[in-house]
């Protein structure tokens, strides 16, 4: 019987603990390539969105990462689409979904796509309503 060391131990149960919590899992290896795709100002936003290069269409893959600065109190939001797993699928109906993670916790917002065909406009106008408070995460 091979015996674990306490890194590969201490590794699994890092991915474990990220896969039951839904929360962004930490990566080894194959981080995501970010590439900048749209940039826009809308009054006091900067809303840059960027396209993960390496995407392969797995459970809880991150496919669009947006990054919005406040001009006005030069504070930065981070929000992420990524395909859903089944429990999250059962739970929004959904192929895709846009999280924000705070504090290490995915705050779900409910905005949903079924294929990975999501049109910038989309993307832009989503943030803009989530930084004006319009729409208030569904599942935290």
């Amino acid at each position: 019987m091979k015996i674990l060391s306490f890194g590969v131990l201490l590794s699994i149960l890092i991915l474990f603990t990220g896969f039951i919590t839904h929360k962004t899992p930490v990566i080894i290896g194959n981080e995501p390539q970010f590439k900048l795709i749209a940039k826009a100002d809308y009054h006091h936003y900067i809303i840059s969105v960027y396209k993960n290069v390496l995407y392969k269409g797995k459970d809880l893959d991150i496919l669009y990462k947006t990054n919005c600065l406040d001009t006005k109190t030069k504070t930065q939001r981070e929000f992420f689409i990524k395909k859903t797993d089944n429990d999250l699928r059962s739970r929004t109906l959904a192929e895709f979904i846009m999280v924000e993670v705070l504090k290490g916790q995915n705050h779900t917002f409910p905005f949903g796509w079924e294929t990975s065909n999501i049109e910038l406009k989309d993307i832009r106008m989503n943030c803009i309503s989530i930084l004006e408070d319009k729409i208030k995460p569904v599942l935290e």
